[in-house]
């Protein structure tokens, strides 16, 4: 019944020409190993959807998301997905092998575009772009990382190698040189993954991604914490046994957690009109780009 709300309220509030929605949904899975997150954002074309969503419960497997995908479109019911935060995946998200360790082939490539045409690069929880160990030579190759897995407690690093868009294309490259197929020739696009009401795009003017735990220039770590504050994180801390999220600076302590986030991003589309049809098919065609 939560799915068949989403779809409603999707479609009653889409006004073509004004404001266009989409039904949709955040396919969400990892291994319970290494613990990489892979969330991809799944829209569909128009008003007609599935009964419910294809979840985790189904499978952790993103291949085959991609064949419950297949099957929808031999019935009319287009879609796409988009894989997000790359950058916490722990490497998962643009391996060099299968979900089952198999190696890559032309079906595999042809099989996740047709189905993941675009990567979002960017949002609040950091770039996916690239990384300094991946790019030592580019001096903006730290802007905006998070380094840490997605949810991960205490936080705990993500694997560079394989999470990030940049070393994705070159894979890819090299893939279809061997003749395996390219499966990272992808498009490219910008979130803000807020669970907010509006978007805080702007860096001067960013009220949080979810409110209250993030809302404030304490909360990010921009300013100090006040002594009260500080009693309470080690309360919270000692309470659910996890390490007290605070560094000392300069005889301050600052929180962090969320010194990672910042004001990102947006997904510009060249579109016929604003319209379902028309965005996405631009969005198939890649026509897109993240800023």
């Amino acid at each position: 019944s939560a799915w068949a709300d989403v779809a409603r309220s999707a479609n009653e509030h889409n006004d073509p020409g004004n404001f266009t929605t989409f039904i949709g949904y955040e396919f969400t899975t990892s291994t319970d190993i290494e613990g990489g997150n892979l969330h991809r954002n799944v829209i569909f074309e128009s008003s007609k959807a599935s009964i419910r969503p294809w979840t985790r419960i189904d499978s952790i497997n993103p291949e085959d998301l991609w064949t419950w995908q297949d099957r929808l479109r031999e019935k009319g019911v287009d879609t796409i997905s988009m894989p997000h935060n790359s950058n916490g995946s722990n490497g998962q998200m643009f391996e060099m092998e299968s979900f089952k360790g198999n190696a890559l082939d032309v079906e595999y490539a042809e099989k996740r575009m047709r189905n993941e045409p675009l990567v979002e690069i960017t949002q609040v929880k950091g770039t996916s772009e690239t990384h300094p160990l991946l790019s030592p030579d580019d001096e903006w190759a730290d802007f905006e990382i998070m380094d840490v897995r997605v949810g991960s407690r205490p936080p705990t690093y993500s694997k560079p190698s394989g999470s990030y868009v940049r070393e994705a294309y070159l894979n890819g490259l090299t893939l279809e040189f061997t003749k395996q197929g390219n499966p990272y020739k992808f498009g490219l696009i910008g979130s803000t993954d807020t669970h907010l009401g509006a978007g805080s795009f702007d860096e001067s003017n960013f009220w949080s991604k979810v409110g209250v735990v993030d809302g404030s220039p304490m909360s990010r770590g921009s300013i100090p914490l006040t002594e009260q504050r500080l009693e309470q994180l080690i309360e919270y801390s000692a309470e659910y046994n996890q390490p007290v999220s605070a560094v000392e600076v300069d005889g301050n302590s600052y929180a962090i957690g969320f010194d990672q986030w910042g004001a990102s991003g947006l997904a510009a589309v060249w579109a016929e009109e604003n319209t379902r049809e028309s965005i996405f098919s631009a969005l198939r065609r890649k026509e897109a780009f993240a800023t």
